[in-house]
Order: C-alpha cells, then sequence, then structure tokens
C-alpha cells in the first residue's frame, strides 16, 4: 500500500501526514530552540542569588563578561558553560529526536535554522521583556555541534589571546569569530550551506555588538 514508513517500528503511514508530522516536528523544534536559548542563566543567577538587576549593572548585558565584572569574575565560567551547553544540548535532542521518530537525521538546513532560533531566543529572552545578551557562548555551543568540539576550542583560545592583548571582551568575540571563520575556510572542507551559515554567525555578532563598535 502506498505510504512512508516510520521509525523502527516499520509503522506505515500516508504520506500527506507523514509531512504533516514532520511540519509539526519542524515547528516544534523551533520553539523548543527559542526557549532554551532564551533561558537568561546571567540574569537569574544574579537575581536569585545576588539581589541584583544584571541589566541595570555595568554594561547591563546578561552574559558571563558582564556578570563576572558585577559580581565575581568566578561566575564566567559557570555561566559561560551553561549558556554554551544549553545551546549545545538542544541541538543534539531536536537531532536525536528527528532520528528516533523518522529514522533518518535531519537536514543541515534544518538544523541551521533551529541554531538561529537559540540566537534569536538569548538575544531577546521572552522572560526579560525581549532583551538578552550579546550570544558569544550560545553560538559557542552552536558551532561545538555542528562543526566540532576542537572548533570551539580553538574558538576559545583564539577568545582569551585577543582578549590578553586588548583587555576588551567585545574585540576579542569579533576578533575570534574573524579569525576561527578564516581559519576553517582555509584548511577545512565545508560546503556551501556550512560556509554560509557561518558568515550569517559573524554577521550575527557585528549585529549584536554594534554599540560596543560604535562607543569604542
Amino acid at each position: 500500500s502506498d505510504g512512508i514508513i516510520i521509525r523502527r517500528s516499520r509503522v506505515r503511514i500516508p504520506a500527506p501526514l507523514f509531512f504533516f508530522n514532520m511540519f509539526i516536528y519542524f515547528i516544534t523544534s523551533l520553539i523548543f530552540s527559542y526557549l532554551i536559548g532564551a533561558i537568561p542563566t546571567g540574569y537569574w543567577i544574579c537575581k536569585f542569588f545576588y539581589g541584583t538587576d544584571i541589566t541595570k549593572r555595568g554594561s547591563g548585558n546578561i552574559g558571563a563578561t558582564n556578570v563576572a565584572r558585577v559580581n565575581g569574575k568566578f561566575l564566567f565560567l559557570p555561566i559561560f558553560l551553561i549558556d554554551a551547553g544549553k545551546s549545545y544540548l538542544a541541538l543534539y535532542f531536536v537531532d536525536l529526536g528527528f532520528n528516533q521518530f523518522y529514522g533518518f537525521y535531519p537536514q543541515p538546513w534544518f538544523l541551521f535554522l533551529t541554531a538561529s532560533c537559540l540566537l534569536l531566543g538569548n538575544a531577546y529572552s521572552i522572560f526579560i521583556g525581549f532583551r538578552g545578551g550579546k550570544g558569544v557562548a550560545t553560538m559557542l555551543g552552536i558551532i561545538a555541534y555542528l562543526f566540532s568540539v576542537t572548533s570551539f576550542l580553538v574558538f576559545c583560545v583564539l577568545w582569551l589571546v585577543i582578549y590578553a592583548a586588548t583587555k576588551h571582551a567585545f574585540m576579542a568575540s569579533i576578533g575570534a569569530m574573524f579569525l576561527f571563520l578564516s581559519l576553517v575556510l582555509l584548511f577545512c572542507h565545508l560546503t556551501n550551506g556550512q560556509v554560509f551559515f557561518l558568515a550569517c554567525l559573524f554577521m550575527w555578532l557585528l549585529f549584536r555588538h554594534q554599540s560596543n563598535i560604535n562607543g569604542f
């Protein structure tokens, strides 16, 4: 009979129902990713443990750098890892769920859109009035999952070197992304889709740091 086999149970369902089901999974994944990205880690930690509104302190950013500047350098690493980790895990579960349900992995564009929703959630969090962070840690979690953990580590090393030289977190972020993009273009075999996505990440980073660039 006509239809598409779904899952490892070998259940056959009509093609229209299959694609409708996939569409629902796609929309659900985008919403899920936005909500995970929107979790304001730095804001909540400052609010619950220090009684401060981080959006009104320092640079007003909710990311690890500003939280560390306001409430202690020891907070940088845990907030950074939580923000990077939640974006990595969001992509992992979306990818795994798709494979478990349909029996094959999604196309790269599906994960690229999912990753974009993570960044949108981080920048415009529904939990704090559609404000948010710069998205560097979120972006690194995305790079770690979609490319490799090695890419994540290379970016971190570049960031630390540039930060040590400039003492400006925004310059370290932009510089590290530019160098990282240059290195992967020179030494890695990427698809056109991957190159386009990395270029979009770089443009997003510039957009989110526009106030820092203008005020420098």
